[in-house]
């Protein structure tokens, strides 16, 4: 069975390619080698730490950071680093217009906009980075069930 982390991943997986805020082939999760130039636009989503509280005697409350880069190159009117920020504005309309991910968390809200970088020096290309953190509750007992 998966995790409750990746059913949140899966849903925002969907969310991303349905906003069509890149070509749906250019959305990854946790991707390990470099984006090349022709495979810009693109977006990458990474898991990253869950903080736990004890909501109540039978639940946890649970606070699930994730990490979604928007990789973007110039165009021959505008910089990489406006590309890129438009996908984080489309990314932050996306998960902001359902911050429930249908249901399945509790809300959801941007925590950070990371400075930009830019992975070749002629700044063709520019990374930004905005966390996102998803919160849910489940039971103590079995952490695949939420509350």
């Amino acid at each position: 069975m998966n995790s409750y982390r990746d059913v949140i991943l899966s849903a925002l997986l969907t969310k991303l390619i349905a906003a069509g805020i890149v070509p749906s082939g250019n959305v990854y999760r946790t991707r390990i080698t470099p984006l090349h130039s022709n495979e810009l636009p693109a977006i990458v989503y990474k898991p990253g730490a869950e903080k736990i509280d004890i909501a109540n005697r039978n639940a946890y409350l649970r606070r699930f950071e994730v990490k979604i880069e928007a990789h973007a190159r110039a165009t021959a009117t505008t910089s990489s680093d406006h590309e890129a920020d438009k996908i984080i504005a489309a990314i932050s309309n996306a998960v902001g217009q359902d911050p429930t991910l249908g249901g399945l968390v509790h809300q959801s809200f941007e925590t950070e906009l990371l400075e930009p970088e830019y992975p070749t020096e002629d700044g063709i290309q520019a990374m930004w980075t905005v966390l996102f953190t998803f919160v849910y509750a489940t039971n103590q007992a079995d952490s695949t069930r939420i509350l």
